[in-house]
């Protein structure tokens, strides 16, 4: 993959699967994943 030429992927889905379908193909080439733990959470914590 070169960096330059590689556009930015977002996925929104389940983390646990996500993370066995990334792992086949991108597994040397990731340099960081960010989750949002609180993105479809319903309830108000305040």
């Amino acid at each position: 993959m070169n960096e330059a030429t590689t556009p930015l992927i977002l996925i929104e889905g389940d983390n646990l699967e996500v993370f066995k379908l990334l792992q086949k193909s991108y597994a040397s080439h990731i340099k960081m994943i960010y989750i949002d733990a609180t993105l479809h959470i319903v309830n108000d914590f305040i």
